[in-house]
């Protein structure tokens, strides 16, 4: 959790408990903390700044390039944005491609909502393709779009960056498919590179980009953020959620406050609404780096930490699961070499490593995941994971 969000965070708990905050609470969600009493600003810092829910989605929209007309959707639940996703790409196409490099519960939703719409699902598999270093970017690109025309697709669902670490070039997929052939809808899972790999909807290569606040944001707290990334999708975004929001049952709870904020209309009685995902965002985003050449920074410091690794892993128990240059981020996997390890359940692991101070991700077949920081790594740093790699390989 970045400080600022930290501070954030400790700061709404501590004024919920001190003071009567509900006699602003709607005016600070909505206007910021300009309409508090003077007393609370130097007591408070975490919050000062804060600058309502209106500013927030700006602010995020700047985070990942989109034009300020586009809607912003916010949300206590990803999985209900997904869904929405889902529901809209049915809706607009009748076969939709996906790659084996998805996350499974998206993947999931995509079914569910396929069954329901009477649609149709194709797959391209390239996952273990791009992990094993046999296939780069240019033919990636041109598997995918073989598979979009044999299968008669006319809408894509892709993941920016997998849960495994693997940078799908999705801009170039897009564009590729859209020089030959219909394509009516894109979607982008883009939890994994949101203010990581870099974000970039400028230039409006997919409709729905769906994403989050408390992976490489480091807010912490979970919300789901979806942004409408092209101007010809624009009114029909904004008419289906407006439709959904209306619905308190079938709504989310966040979602359906927040867009009531900025339609200016809160029901006098509304569900009760888990709004401290605003504020630890709003304090993550203090956080980032400003510029293009910082952002490039951080994450080429990433790349050079996760090739740190791989060499201090290699020969210490783990062989390093590295794609080839132009699919690589700020993920590395490491494979257990032996036998033993490999049949350890995934808790197991975790449990070993933590005992040595180390935090990864487990998965079955002794495969750990490491998210590196955007600082380099110390002489200290490389050799404790050393050490633990050794005890625990």
């Amino acid at each position: 959790m970045s400080p600022s969000a930290q501070l954030a965070a400790g700061d709404f708990v501590r004024l919920a408990g001190e003071d009567a905050f509900t006699l602003y609470f709607d005016q600070f969600l909505s206007a910021g903390a300009k309409c508090w009493p003077d007393r609370w600003l130097s007591r408070f810092s975490g919050l000062v700044e804060w600058p309502g829910i209106a500013q927030l989605k700006a602010e995020l929209r700047a985070q990942a390039g989109i034009d300020s007309e586009l809607p912003v959707l916010l949300a206590n639940r990803s999985a209900w944005l997904m869904q929405c996703a889902a529901r809209l790409l049915f809706h607009k196409c009748e076969r939709v491609l996906v790659t084996d490099n998805d996350w499974p519960a998206y993947r999931e939703i995509l079914a569910r909502e396929q069954r329901r719409a009477n649609g149709n699902v194709a797959i391209v598999r390239v996952r273990d393709d791009i992990l094993n270093g046999a296939i780069d970017a240019e033919e990636v690109v041109g598997r995918i779009c073989s598979a979009y025309h044999v299968q008669q697709c006319d809408g894509l669902f892709l993941t920016a960056v997998s849960n495994l670490g693997i940078s799908l070039p999705v801009r170039r997929i897009v564009r590729a498919i859209e020089e030959c052939h219909t394509l009516r809808f894109v979607v982008v899972d883009g939890a994994q590179e949101f203010c990581h790999a870099g974000t970039s909807l400028g230039d409006g290569y997919c409709d729905l980009y769906l994403t989050g606040c408390h992976k490489w944001l480091r807010a912490h707290q979970p919300m789901g953020i979806m942004f409408s990334g092209r101007k010809r999708s624009k009114s029909l975004v904004e008419r289906r959620f407006r439709g959904w929001t209306r619905k308190a049952a079938s709504s989310d709870p966040l979602l359906r406050f927040s867009q009531q904020i900025d339609e200016h209309r809160v029901d006098d009685f509304s569900e009760t609404v888990n709004v401290a995902p605003l504020l630890s965002t709003f304090g993550a985003l203090r956080d980032l780096p400003k510029t293009d050449s910082e952002r490039q920074s951080d994450f080429k410091c990433r790349i050079a930490n996760v090739l740190e690794v791989a060499r201090v892993a290699d020969g210490a128990g783990w062989r390093p699961l590295l794609p080839k240059e132009s699919f690589r981020t700020g993920i590395l996997l490491l494979q257990a070499e032996r036998p033993k390890i490999q049949q350890h359940p995934p808790q197991r692991l975790r449990e070993l490593f933590h005992q040595r101070g180390i935090a990864v991700t487990t998965y079955d077949e002794g495969l750990i995941r490491l998210s590196m920081p955007a600082p380099l790594f110390h002489t200290d740093d490389l050799d404790r994971l050393r050490d633990a790699l050794v005890k625990t390989g």
